[in-house]
């Protein structure tokens, strides 16, 4: 059984939903420079390389936050915690209204996936889930079989 998940599924679409507008954006810019027409917007990183820029944050976001749970334990990004040392929980806490974003003012709480040493409870790993409910519910259903 494998089962891969992006932990911040809700900002890779974000960045490739702005991506082609960017992309287009910076080339024009960088085309008007090498060419010497037309207006120059800015000489940024973002407005002379934004075609490269974007699309590579949009893929080190992905595989930086991919969680793939294998029968043997869970590997988030590069580092794998087995199960026989670590435990994996989906903690929900309560948010107030002054820390919550601009965009989502009215949901009230927040869930973050946590990895604790099964020695001392310590935690190893800690990451704010921002993913769809169906996704949690699922990952939810993926970790209650590693702690049962």
């Amino acid at each position: 059984m494998e089962y891969k998940v992006c932990l911040s599924k809700i900002n890779v679409i974000s960045l490739v939903a702005i991506c082609p507008i960017i992309c287009y954006a910076s080339f024009n810019n960088l085309m008007n420079i090498i060419n010497d027409t037309g207006g120059v917007v800015g000489y940024g990183a973002f407005a002379l390389g934004g075609f490269i820029l974007i699309p590579i944050g949009a893929f080190a976001t992905y595989y930086h936050n991919l969680l793939t749970a294998k029968n043997d334990g869970i590997k988030v990004g590069k580092k794998f915690y087995p199960s026989a040392n670590y435990q994996f929980a989906i903690v929900k806490y309560d948010v107030p209204f002054k820390d919550r974003p601009l965009f989502s003012s009215f949901k009230k709480t927040k869930e973050t996936f946590e990895v604790r040493r099964k020695g001392d409870q310590r935690i190893v790993f800690q990451e704010d889930l921002a993913m769809f409910s169906k996704n949690i519910k699922n990952l939810k259903e993926v970790i209650q079989n590693y702690n049962s």
